[in-house]
């Protein structure tokens, strides 16, 4: 991508290409302009200045799948405006690749004292128990000790402190907080079954101690599927009976 102040009608004169302008280059590299071919044209403008035409996006050997300018210069402030563009990443570099997504709720907050000092004393706790600083100075000497005998084992030994350091971390932050939110959110059919399961164990509970509270029974009943018939049962083979196959769809 380049910023390369020069309009496309710039790059020609009286009746040729001028050399070592922006067109020369693409032509003489044996380069491509997905915007030509993708749309067949260039933009109007890829500045705030109307009929500016400055900026180009050349590849070769590969093309995107989508290209086009933003009619914005947010939030870098600029009189250039934004070009976007879609690579197919997995036809690109023949292999897979994870979706985005976002990170779970982090719960650890320094206005809180005591989560500070659970913080504080799991994390030291833990790396003089891995011996993290033993290993980290190990393998900066290995980096910056003249000769390099930095080799691909000690890369791996980098790659394995990162990993352990970071779940250090993520532990102390557990450990700081006893909220769930976002850690692992139930599926629709995961939440209607454990409904139904709470459902049934507090009303064998009820049986157990010859009382129904079926005012709570049904608060519970509203957001699950349970029959008029079932929900009046007492007996205790139906109630059995239906807490069993509940379990049985809990475990599935």
């Amino acid at each position: 991508m380049l910023d390369a102040n020069q309009a496309s009608a710039e790059c020609y004169n009286a009746s040729d290409v001028k050399p070592y302008s922006i067109e020369w280059l693409k032509v003489h590299r044996g380069l491509t302009d997905p915007f030509i071919a993708l749309t067949g044209r260039r933009p109007l403008s890829t500045t705030q200045t109307p009929m500016r035409d400055i900026d180009y996006f050349y590849t070769w050997g590969i093309l995107p799948t989508a290209l086009s300018t933003l009619p914005l210069n947010t939030p870098a402030q600029s009189d250039h405006l934004g070009i976007i563009f879609d690579l197919d990443l997995a036809k690109f570099f023949d292999t897979s690749y994870s979706d985005m997504g976002v990170h779970p709720t982090h719960f650890l907050s320094s206005g809180n004292k005591k989560a500070v000092d659970v913080y504080l004393d799991h994390v030291p706790t833990q790396f003089d128990y891995h011996k993290i600083s033993k290993r980290t100075y190990q393998l900066l000497d290995a980096a910056t000790k003249l000769p390099t005998n930095f080799t691909l084992e000690h890369q791996h030994k980098l790659h394995a402190l990162d990993q352990q350091i970071t779940e250090i971390l993520l532990a102390a932050e557990r450990k700081c907080s006893n909220k769930h939110i976002n850690r692992d959110p139930w599926t629709p059919q995961q939440q209607l079954i454990g409904g139904t399961l709470s459902y049934w164990k507090q009303k064998l509970a009820m049986y157990n101690k010859s009382l129904f509270h079926w005012d709570h029974l049904n608060k519970l009943r509203r957001f699950i599927d349970i029959t008029d018939e079932s929900h009046c049962a007492t007996d205790i083979d139906t109630i059995v009976q239906a807490l069993r196959y509940t379990r049985s769809k809990w475990m599935l």
